[in-house]
């Protein structure tokens, strides 16, 4: 029996790397883990050089605020262009951008001419190259793995992307704290120069897409309309909107909390910071380690719960009992960033995924506005008020979802009938 227990136990150990037996989906996630890496070094490092810079602190927010505004703006266009164009070209184009642009702002602070438009154009520059990579590079997954595996693949990818949350901004904070924002810098130029010589290394395989692909308006009109009349796609779209606009914000103000509300210094501020990181991890890894059925209910449940927790938060005013609603927060919340693309990348037919992540994008740019609305209502009333606010509203659009939409909720991959394979073969990527 022992030996038995233990043979299952490394068996469902192994399904967690399921997808990464995959060699062009393993090499594809190292790739990924670098770019999320670079990513969060990036958010610390800048924030850092910009605040020494200028001194202003709306000046730093307004950098993350540049990093986020393409998606919005761009995103259904990106997801055209991963439709018609390339996929392979995308993210490789993408990658030589976010080099070109780190290079460039390491030689201004190498030679102590950095100004900060310098900052803003290079982090709106990446932002850009980062809203035509996401959709290129998420719709070729399912493509990689299969459908029976998406969802580990997503589960994997959301936990190099929680894993990075925690460790990039560790890496980068003992740089700066260590050497200096030049040394912090290079290693981010490390990070994407690697991550683009593994996409070399990347067989995009063969796509499958609609013959209409040559008309640009006309395929992004076809992105909105199917959105609009698949209920599952629509349901995704709403809660991404919601989660981004309404829950999201509450990760700027944990400093405001940490110093205002739970009276603790900054190291104690960072442990709570990486809560949420930690327990999406942890969620993510879990997801990846199982085929979970009624992955709609998963995704709408473990929003609607995530908000429940941030309420609490902010009404917290024990460490101890914050840190523990954070940990909950992000381990529930794995749900909705495993399944938003999991989802979308399952039911969406195969010529139309680009066009779909583009849309997802576009629902992510919310959280820009919600974090200047956030902000704002934060400086009238506090931060413990702003995010009570932002979590009941959410909590009362997810239960209009919930009922509206009952087809999300009760989606299951192994019943959805999708039509993915009805389409027409053309050149592989490659």
């Amino acid at each position: 029996m022992k030996i038995r227990s233990f043979i299952q136990s490394k068996a469902k150990t192994l399904r967690v790397f399921d997808s990464l037996q995959d060699e062009n989906f393993r090499l594809l996630w190292w790739a990924s883990w670098m770019w999320y890496h670079a990513r969060w070094v990036e958010v610390t490092v800048l924030g850092w050089v910009v605040l020494v810079l200028t001194d202003s602190p709306f000046l730093v927010g307004l950098v993350g605020f540049f990093r986020m505004i393409p998606m919005p703006i761009l995103g259904v266009i990106a997801g055209m262009v991963a439709d018609r164009a390339n996929r392979r070209y995308i993210s490789l184009g993408a990658q030589v951008v976010n080099i070109v642009s780190v290079a460039m702002l390491l030689l201004t602070l190498i030679f102590d001419f950095a100004e900060y438009w310098h900052i803003a154009m290079m982090t709106l520059t990446m932002g850009i190259a980062w809203t035509f990579d996401f959709p290129a590079r998420r719709s070729v997954i399912t493509d990689l793995v299969g459908t029976h595996r998406v969802v580990n693949a997503m589960s994997m990818d959301m936990a190099a992307m929680t894993g990075s949350k925690m460790m990039g901004p560790i890496l980068g904070g003992a740089l700066l704290a260590t050497t200096s924002a030049e040394v912090a810098i290079f290693l981010l130029l490390i990070f994407y120069v690697f991550g683009a010589a593994l996409l070399l290394r990347v067989h995009f395989p063969e796509r499958q897409l609609l013959p209409e692909q040559s008309r640009p308006l006309k395929m992004i009109a076809e992105g909105f309309s199917y959105i609009r009349t698949n209920p599952v796609m629509l349901g995704v779209i709403v809660v991404t909107v919601i989660a981004n606009m309404l829950l999201f914000p509450f990760v700027l103000m944990v400093p405001v909390f940490a110093r205002d509300v739970l009276e603790i210094g900054p190291g104690l501020m960072g442990i709570l910071m990486a809560a949420d990181g930690f327990g999406s991890m942890i969620g993510a890894v879990y997801l990846a380690s199982r085929e979970p059925r009624d992955q709609g209910k998963i995704f709408v449940l473990g929003t609607t719960i995530a908000m429940g927790l941030v309420l609490g938060f902010s009404f917290s005013t024990v460490f101890g009992f914050s840190l523990l609603i954070l940990f909950l927060e992000g381990l529930v919340i794995a749900g909705f960033g495993t399944m938003q693309s999991a989802i979308t990348l399952t039911v969406t037919p195969v010529a139309m995924r680009g066009r779909a992540m583009g849309v997802v994008m576009m629902a992510i740019g919310a959280s820009p506005i919600g974090i200047l609305i956030t902000g704002a209502v934060a400086e009238v009333w506090g931060a413990p008020v702003a995010i009570a606010i932002n979590s009941t509203v959410a909590l009362i659009a997810m239960v209009a979802v919930i009922l509206g939409i009952p087809t999300l909720r009760r989606f299951n991959f192994g019943e959805e009938k999708s039509q993915t394979n009805m389409a027409v073969e053309l050149p592989m990527d490659n």
